[in-house]
């Protein structure tokens, strides 16, 4: 092998090598705000429900039917405070320095590495992170104009997508294709987002935006176990591509269950008696109608 081609091909591993840290940090903070967004929908969705349900029976024990007015519907945000008051805006600050820091790292890098095409590349990504950086700005006044947090929330979903979408160009078959799956998730959140913001009194897509978060998390993750080794070219995985979508398939299952086992820990946790609360409150309702 000649002295060029050695040097290419460290370069090509030493690419691969930063690229694959990139995507474990992605990895990291996906999981860490998706996690942190599905606790605190739950927790103040099942606040709210033992609430109604203690002024409901209350108000049946005063001789009254007023399960009406004693209803606290949920209402969705697009970040979340703390219980301590100084922390309110801890999502927003992160959202603003997690991004700040990667920007500078993807500038930086594409300006050591002195290509044309490497800075452009450093570029794109650089870019993603700008928009999120804007929702955390957003996230820190919400009420400088109405949905703003939101709407930066929803560009910058679409703006990840989006660089997704066009950065499959150049790869091969199967690199394309684990990408691809991500460009979906990535686009399924955007929508969830954008559905959150209309209904913001439901909390199914509220939940459906925490979900596809980690899910994004978790195939981030599985991106970086597949790439780790910058040696094996992906077409030694050829002969069974399905490998990708059963590995796809089992993230959309555990993070459901996920899901599923937060919320009943939440519940647990938000209710002394979660299967008798909610059963007052459906005979409630049949006695108002």
């Amino acid at each position: 092998m000649t002295p060029f081609a050695e040097a290419l091909r460290d370069r090509k591993a030493e690419r691969t090598t930063m690229s694959c840290l990139g995507y474990s940090g992605r990895a990291a903070c996906l999981l860490l705000l998706g996690s942190w967004w599905t606790y605190r929908i739950l927790r103040r969705y099942f606040l709210g429900q033992a609430k109604e349900a203690k002024e409901a029976k209350e108000a049946k024990d005063a001789g009254g039917i007023e399960g009406e007015r004693c209803q606290r519907k949920y209402r969705s945000t697009a970040s979340f405070g703390c219980s301590r008051r100084a922390w309110d805006h801890m999502e927003g600050l992160l959202k603003v320095l997690v991004p700040l820091l990667a920007m500078t790292d993807e500038f930086i890098t594409g300006w050591a590495e002195a290509s044309i095409h490497s800075g452009v590349e450093h570029a794109h990504h650089g870019m993603t992170y700008f928009f999120f950086l804007l929702s955390g700005l957003a996230d820190l006044n919400p009420t400088f104009l109405p949905d703003l947090d939101y709407v930066t929330l929803i560009l910058a979903t679409v703006m990840h997508a989006f660089c997704i979408f066009y950065d499959l160009h150049g790869r091969n078959s199967l690199d394309s294709e684990v990408h691809l799956i991500l460009f979906y998730v990535v686009l399924a959140c955007a929508v969830s987002t954008a559905l959150e913001m209309c209904y913001k009194n439901n909390v199914l897509p509220a939940l459906c935006r925490s979900y596809f978060t980690l899910l994004q998390g978790t195939w981030y993750y599985q991106v970086w176990r597949l790439t780790s080794h910058p040696g094996e070219e992906w077409e030694i995985y050829s002969p069974s591509q399905q490998l990708v979508s059963l590995l796809f398939t089992w993230h959309v299952a555990c993070v459901f269950l996920l899901v599923l086992a937060c919320a009943a820990f939440v519940r647990r946790k938000s209710d002394p008696e979660p299967f008798l609360l909610p059963l007052n409150i459906v005979q409630l309702r049949e006695m108002s109608w």
